[in-house]
This record gives structure tokens, sequence and C-alpha cells, in this order.
């Protein structure tokens, strides 16, 4: 079973194991960063260190760590453990309702640990009410409680909140480390595993869902219509249009794989060790030649006023549109 050896950022795991060692816990750590960059792996690691049996030293990751094979590491890492709260969005929101039990179970002593750990997940989904019944509970910390709230960003929290928490920020993987996790990690070919690092801005998971689902089938099908929009009359333009605003949930994404490939056609030409579609090469070079870099100036920028058009609620069909419209007559 993992130790503090296991959390990616290592800069994060030496100062969790520094607190640990000197026993400077404080009564509550905030860990900020993108999904996927190990926040509440390290929660789940902190809570079995808390409550660990045969808590040791791990000298891969310079502090304290837990044993993984007690019955306390077990059952925290099953999340089973009596003493370990996991609080998380129901829907949309973390409610009220969830802190005033989470309130309520902090007032007693530990079932059977050393430590009662609170986890709340996605802090940043706490509805006001909730945030400012966390807050009651940061003033006024029990004894032998220990609050780890995970987050996007700070500003996402009020700053009440963030004041009475030790902030631990969680950097996205760098693209080489990441590649390199998927490859030995998951079995995934190294040019894939790249393609995949660099598309995932450095998040693990989204990079191993990515792979698990259709990304490569759908980025491909994306590409494929966006270099036929050229010589296409404009009702085939509409339609291509409408089939991507019609995919509310991925918009986003696609809109990300189209950036993506007018970047590596500009880069391409000059330095193609840097494009992200590395397993496209062939296509690159072909594609590359037949627009100007001022095309592609043009249609980054076009694509980057319909993101902010649709990020303000225009109407994603329309927004595409006059993109389409605009590249195509660059």
């Amino acid at each position: 079973m993992p130790g503090f050896g296991q959390i990616k950022d290592r800069a994060a795991a030496r100062r969790l194991g520094a607190l640990l060692e000197r026993g400077t816990l404080p009564h509550a750590l905030l860990f900020t960063g993108i999904e996927g960059v190990g926040k509440r792996e390290a929660a789940l690691m902190l809570a079995m260190a808390c409550n660990c049996r045969r808590a040791s030293a791990d000298s891969d990751s310079g502090g304290a760590a837990p044993c993984g094979n007690c019955s306390a590491c077990r059952k925290v890492h099953s999340r089973v453990h009596p003493d370990v709260l996991w609080i998380r969005p129901t829907g949309a929101f973390i409610r009220i309702d969830q802190i005033r039990d989470l309130v309520y179970t902090a007032s007693m002593k530990p079932y059977e640990g050393r430590y009662r750990v609170a986890i709340v997940t996605d802090a940043q989904k706490m509805n006001p009410e909730a945030g400012n019944a966390l807050l009651k509970l940061l003033e006024e910390p029990p004894a032998q409680t220990l609050i780890l709230l995970t987050a996007l960003q700070r500003s996402d929290l009020l700053p009440t909140i963030v004041s009475r928490c030790q902030h631990i920020r969680f950097r996205p993987l760098c693209r080489e480390e990441l590649a390199s996790i998927l490859t030995e990690a998951h079995g995934i070919e190294p040019v894939w595993a790249g393609v995949l690092a660099a598309a995932a801005d450095g998040s693990l998971d989204r990079a191993v869902s990515m792979n698990k689902g259709r990304y490569k089938a759908e980025r491909d099908g994306w590409v494929d219509a966006f270099e036929d929009l050229y010589r296409a009359p404009d009702s085939v333009k509409l339609a291509f249009c409408e089939k991507v605003a019609a995919d509310r949930k991925n918009l986003d994404q696609t809109l990300a794989v189209l950036k993506t490939w007018i970047r590596d056609l500009a880069v391409f030409p000059y330095r193609p060790n840097l494009v992200v579609n590395r397993d496209l090469g062939d296509r690159l070079r072909q594609a590359s030649r037949r627009h100007s870099a001022e095309q592609l100036a043009a249609f980054l920028s076009a694509l980057e006023r319909a993101q902010r058009r649709i990020a303000s609620n225009a109407n994603p069909r329309l927004a595409l549109e006059a993109m389409t419209m605009e590249m195509t007559h660059a």
C-alpha cells in the first residue's frame, strides 16, 4: 500500500512528511490544484499517517509515512475507518446539513484512532451557508481533529476559510513526467503517452480518462472535419457547426482539440519536437504546407473569440458559425 513517496508532487510530499516528522501538523490544511494531480490521494495518505499504528520514516518522501499494512491503514485506504470522514458534493453543492453533521461528529472524541480526519473534497462547491458553518468549526477546532480541504484554487473559497488553513499547492505534472507515468504504470505506448501528456494539461486522472475513452477517435474525426472545411460549401460548414454545438457536454474539449491542432500546424515547420499531436506527424507536415503563418494566426484568433463568446453565454451554434466563416475566408 502506498506512502508519501507515491505523491507525484515531490515538494508537496516533502512538506507533508516534514509536518508529521516535526509534530507540527496544523488543525486544517487546504490542498489546491487542478483535477487529477493527487490532492485526494495525498489527503488519504495523510489520514492514514495520522492513525497508522506503526508509522515509519520514508526516506524517499523525506518524512513520516503510513506503514500501509496495519489494520488502521487498511481501513482508511478502504474508506471504512470510523474516524475518517469524507464530505463530497451532493449534486452541484456541499450543503449545510453535511457540514452540520461534520461539526457534530467532530465534537466527540475519535472512536479508535489518534485523530479524527475530515476530508472535504471539492470544497469550492460549498454553498454560502455550508461555508459559514465550516468557518465556525475552523475558528474553534476540536482537539485531535484534522480538517483537510481540497479545491481548485484558493480564490474559490471564503478568504476567512483560507486564512485558517495551511495551504499546499499541488502543481500539474510536467509533460515528460506524466508521459513516463502513463507508460510505466499504465502500459501506454510511448508516442501516444506523449500525446495524452500534452493534451491533459498536467493531470494524470484526465490523461488516463482520455485514454480509456474515445479521445483518439474523436480527435481524429474533428481534425478530419476541420481540414475538409476549406473545400466544403457553406451548407457543410453550417452542418459542422451544428454538430459541434449539439454535443454541449464535450464542446470545450472539441474546441481544445481544434486549438491544439492549429497550434501544432503553426509550430511544426519550426519546432516539430514541440507539437502535441506527435502521432500525426505526416498529416501535420502536409497540412502545415496549406496554410500561411498569417492564416493560422487568424484561425487561432477566431477560435479564441468563439471560446470567449461561449463562455459569456452566447449561443454556441452562432458563435461557431461566426468562427468557421472567419476561418474559411481568412
